[in-house]
């Protein structure tokens, strides 16, 4: 962490018997707060890592992004998502969605999740109607996580306490590292 940018930090140039190991920073997101503890959590598989500055959450897939695909209904003129089944693993405030009839519009982004009601929120009206319509949402590299996640809907695994015991050891970093102070020792 520097300041509100979320980095990743990688082995550049491997160290030798003779000199360390070069580090480099890549920038893979910004928080929304300038100071405070950062606390990082992750799967333990290499897929994600869940961070929380205090106020707010984010998921930061490792590998990229990845896509979402559910069942949902759509109606003409309005802004909802009918879920099917539980809320699928995977989607979150702010990722981009696309269905296979083309009733969403291009750009269209997931503003809100009802896990009591299994209903999400998009930005754009759909266009048609079709009450099973196959819905992709790709979620960006780096996420803000803005509600809880709990309800009816709410998927088994990303309930309290369940999120927390899988997802592996709590890190916590603080801010204002500099890249220059980093040292790796073999």
């Amino acid at each position: 962490m520097s300041g509100n940018t979320c980095c990743l930090v990688s082995v550049d140039i491997s160290a030798t018997t003779t000199s360390l190991a070069a580090l480099k920073l890549t920038s893979v997101g910004t928080l929304l707060t300038t100071e405070g503890q950062v606390s990082i959590r992750d799967n333990n598989a290499g897929g994600y890592a869940i961070i929380s500055d205090g106020p707010n959450g984010y998921l930061y897939q490792i590998n990229g992004s990845a896509p979402a695909t559910f069942v949902g209904g759509v109606t003409t003129g309005s802004n909802t998502i009918q879920l099917t089944a539980q809320i699928p693993i995977g989607i979150a405030i702010g990722m981009t969605l696309s269905d296979a009839n083309g009733y969403i519009p291009s750009g269209t982004t997931l503003t809100a999740i009802d896990y009591n009601t299994g209903i999400i929120t998009m930005s754009s009206n759909a266009t048609g109607t079709d009450g099973t319509d196959s819905i992709t949402g790709n979620l960006g590299t780096f996420t803000r996580i803005s509600d809880g996640i709990s309800g009816a809907f709410a998927p088994a695994s990303l309930k309290p306490p369940t999120a927390i015991k899988t997802c592996g050891p709590r890190r916590t970093y603080f801010r204002g590292v500099a890249a220059d102070l980093i040292v790796v020792q073999i």
